[in-house]
């Protein structure tokens, strides 16, 4: 049985490094790797697909369609590999207009406990670590080096930069990010679509929409947001 076909929606950063674990690592679960880009973004319809052409390039590679392509090859998959929320929205019901289906790329060195729940869509780069009875649900990002610790939720498309380290027993909501280096302290809860700056150490819960930087002495309201802009796209 052929692998799947991987549309990786994104075309720098994040997505390329999604894109060499699925291709070195992954060759045998994922047997083609594509990026999706904005119409702007140099698409070359071989391996950088323009968003606006997935229409026509999804159906050749799902089962019903194309050269080698039978009956017991697995849908097509997608991942989203960007922080915006906004753009992961409107990529996320782009792919799933398109008929595909949330897939997780765990790169080999990652560390992720048997007792660890994960949902559909994620991305774990190498040397990250998930631990005892961690919850990680749909779309989530842990970059490389990246720590969640023991019994620790992590809701909807929250993002984890590299080398950020999340303590036992907190509750991380929806759309996080949690920047570089930063820390959150074990125990604690932090609200959604917080941000938390890199080389942060976070000892108290953080409500949501605040942030919080080693640069202020107090967690401060996200200039330009509005708490719940985002409810309407989560559905």
């Amino acid at each position: 049985m052929m692998g799947r076909s991987l549309y990786i929606y994104g075309g720098k950063s994040t997505a390329i490094e999604i894109a060499e674990t699925a291709r070195s690592f992954l060759h045998e679960e994922f047997a083609n790797v594509f990026l999706v880009v904005p119409p702007d973004e140099q698409p070359d319809g071989i391996q950088r697909i323009s968003i606006d052409k997935m229409p026509e390039h999804v159906p050749l590679h799902t089962p019903e369609h194309g050269k080698g392509h039978g009956k017991g090859t697995p849908p097509a998959v997608f991942i989203l590999s960007m922080s915006n929320p906004k753009i992961r929205y409107k990529c996320l019901h782009a792919a799933l207009q398109v008929g595909l289906s949330p897939a997780n790329v765990i790169h080999p060195t990652a560390s992720v406990s048997p007792s660890a729940r994960l949902g559909n869509g994620i991305y774990l780069a190498a040397q990250c670590v998930v631990s005892f009875d961690v919850g990680i649900e749909d779309h989530v990002i842990i970059n490389y080096q990246a720590v969640v610790g023991h019994e620790t939720s992590v809701d909807q498309h929250t993002v984890l930069n590299p080398g950020a380290k999340i303590g036992g027993n907190c509750r991380m909501g929806r759309r996080v990010l949690v920047g570089a280096n930063a820390f959150v302290l074990q125990g604690t809860t932090i609200g959604d679509d917080a941000q938390i700056d890199a080389l942060t150490y976070v000892d108290r819960h953080l409500d949501s929409g605040y942030l919080m930087s080693s640069r202020n002495p107090q967690p401060v309201k996200r200039p330009f947001f509005r708490l719940g802009e985002f409810d309407a796209d989560a559905g």
